[in-house]
């Protein structure tokens, strides 16, 4: 038995994704579920990197360069998979997007006194998630979190670098998930 049909094997008897790669570049990559595979090709329920089905896909193993599994890629889109109700809800949006805002210093507040996760974009090509800790005239701190929800630090930065605010997206709500699920295993529940 090859170690692919191992992993091939593995995976589908625990109903676990795999990743193929497809070329030795980065960005060709598959994700699915194994449905079947014989000695020639292999057939996957495929799904995107936001966990959406993406019908099924079937390639020749002469075109696989390399297969992954269990990995923290596919566990995040494994955890998107089964919290897609709760990621993708719509949610009424918040009541001070209806209030006159004169700045990002005011959505920043906002976000501080609502304990929420936000997704900042600064214009020198910086993008960060956190919860807003501390806010002055000239600079806001945050406890920052990469998007597999793992705690990076904090950043201070200032508000004038903003070009935008990103609130209540799919990725937040992912990562918000996520923590409270880490917070409330680290407190014995």
């Amino acid at each position: 038995m090859s170690l692919y049909s191992k992993v091939l094997d593995k995976a589908k008897s625990y109903n676990k994704l795999v990743a193929l790669r497809t070329s030795n570049r980065d960005d060709r990559i598959v994700v699915g579920k194994v449905i079947s595979y014989n000695e020639e090709i292999l057939m996957l329920n495929s799904f995107t990197s936001k966990g959406h089905f993406n019908g099924q896909f079937i390639i020749s193993f002469t075109n696989i360069h390399a297969i992954e599994y269990d990995d923290a890629y596919l566990r995040k889109i494994q955890y998107w998979i089964n919290h897609q109700a709760q990621i993708f809800e719509l949610n009424p949006a918040p009541v001070f997007l209806n209030k006159s805002i004169d700045d990002f210093n005011d959505v920043l507040k906002t976000a501080k006194e609502a304990k929420k996760l936000i997704e900042f974009h600064l214009d020198f090509d910086l993008k960060g998630f956190g919860y807003i800790t501390e806010i002055d005239e000239d600079h806001f701190m945050t406890r920052q979190y990469n998007s597999y929800g793992e705690y990076e630090g904090l950043g201070i930065f200032s508000p004038y670098d903003i070009e935008a605010i990103k609130w209540d997206t799919p990725d937040l709500r992912a990562i918000e998930l996520m923590l409270a699920e880490t917070q409330s295993v680290g407190n014995g529940r």
